[in-house]
């Protein structure tokens, strides 16, 4: 019977251990994939910062800057449906080395991801995505580059943490050529197949991060923070409004993903408690063999 005890015992640390463990493996995981690529844009961007190279001597900057320009003139007809936001038309991506196009960084956030262009199944689990038909990462007038990331995805937070942004909150964008930042403007909850919500706003410089809402909801909504580009100008603070389209509620997701963190560290006291009721017994046989 005690055999049966202990190897329940241990058959209870190693599930809480697992359960407790998982979403810190995947996010170490995620991490150190995602760190080589990261650096390495990091030191094209300091190379050619300190060679002083414009980003419009290279023949691709000036093929997306095209591109960005064209899809405006267009008026983003591509965008149809949720589906189409995989497509990048008339350019060849190739350039961009499995798809990444640089990285993003949210400090209220506490993330910084890789950026892949082409908004697939696979990409959105190894980091953030453009959607396409919408504008590739560069900046410039008459822009918005639309980041698409999880609400969380087997356990590492992805864009778990998007409602802890507020406005004046800052986003950075890093690619070979530049560093650029950006601010939180507004937020805004949609339908999933809004697709004008989502399109250039004439004369902006915009950023504009996509996620499902409410967390654990299956993408019954879309989240929506937009951001301007950042001048270094003053900005007078704003009160958070979340604008929502009729019909919508605005339900804050705080308390769902604080559940989550209670259950994780519920399990690591129960895991504790487990370890330490195992170590007992070793404990009182020493002394009694001491003794003897």
């Amino acid at each position: 019977m005690k055999r049966v005890g202990k190897i329940l015992a241990f058959g209870m640390i190693f599930f809480g251990l697992a359960l407790f463990l998982y979403p810190t493996i995947q996010t170490q995981e995620i991490n150190i994939k995602s760190s080589p690529y990261i650096k390495e844009v990091d030191k094209s961007y300091k190379k050619n910062k300190k060679s002083g190279t414009r980003p419009e001597t290279d023949l691709f900057y000036r093929q997306m800057k095209a591109y960005n320009k064209r899809i405006y003139k267009d008026g983003q007809k591509g965008i149809v449906d949720i589906f189409s936001y995989t497509e990048f038309p008339s350019i060849d991506l190739s350039e961009f080395k499995e798809d990444r196009c640089g990285y993003i960084q949210i400090p209220a956030m506490d993330v910084k991801l890789p950026l892949y262009v082409k908004a697939t199944e696979e990409n959105m689990t190894k980091g953030a995505t453009v959607l396409g038909n919408t504008s590739l990462p560069i900046g410039g007038k008459n822009t918005n580059c639309v980041i698409a990331g999880h609400r969380g995805y087997h356990g590492a937070p992805y864009f778990r943490e998007i409602e802890r942004l507020n406005p004046g909150d800052k986003v950075y964008i890093k690619n070979p050529w530049e560093k650029l930042a950006y601010r939180v403007e507004s937020i805004k909850i949609i339908y999933p197949d809004e697709c004008d919500q989502i399109k250039i706003q004439k004369g902006k410089d915009m950023v504009t991060l996509v996620t499902c809402h409410p967390y654990k909801s299956h993408g019954r909504y879309r989240y929506l923070v937009y951001c301007v580009r950042d001048n270094g100008e003053k900005e007078e603070k704003k009160e958070k409004k979340v604008k929502t389209m009729t019909g919508i509620t605005y339900e804050s997701s705080k308390k769902e993903i604080e559940k989550d963190k209670w259950i994780e560290r519920i399990l690591a006291v129960i895991v504790l408690i487990c370890i330490i009721s195992l170590l007992k017994p070793v404990d009182k046989r020493k002394k009694e063999e001491e003794q003897s």
